[in-house]
């Protein structure tokens, strides 16, 4: 039996769990920039015709706002927040959406590799224990 080739295909099985994970976290965060895309176009479409919106303070708890205005405050690292419209700040999660999901196509194909490579040393494994 080949102890570093049980070893290595156990190195790969764990990485092809560690992948499997971060995939799951990337597409779990390209949804919810979707979304918040979906909400940030809506509120630029309404911002002239409503005055009030619920507001999110957290934990699904909401209060009635005021809006006084179309900019919104968008915090760009580091505790510094600008103004910006909703078209900019779409701008901004638009390139974030789009960096997420070239990252995630980094992954399926470090996936799609280490897969293949598992697989053939499994293979291979078999083929010396026979």
């Amino acid at each position: 039996m080949d102890t570093s080739g049980i070893i290595k295909a156990s190195q790969l099985e764990a990485r092809l769990k560690e992948l499997q994970e971060n995939l799951e976290f990337v597409d779990s965060q390209i949804i919810e920039l979707e979304q918040f895309s979906g909400s940030i176009k809506a509120f630029g479409e309404s911002v002239s015709k409503e005055k009030e919106i619920m507001a999110s303070i957290g934990k699904g708890v909401h209060v009635p706002a005021e809006i006084k205005g179309s900019d919104l405050l968008v915090e760009v690292g580091a505790g510094i927040v600008l103004k910006k419209s909703p078209e900019q700040t779409l701008e901004v999660v638009n390139s974030q959406l789009a960096r997420i999901k070239e990252a995630r196509i980094n992954l399926l194909s470090e996936t799609d590799s280490t897969r293949s490579e598992f697989f053939s040393l499994v293979q291979e494994l078999e083929s010396v224990n026979k």
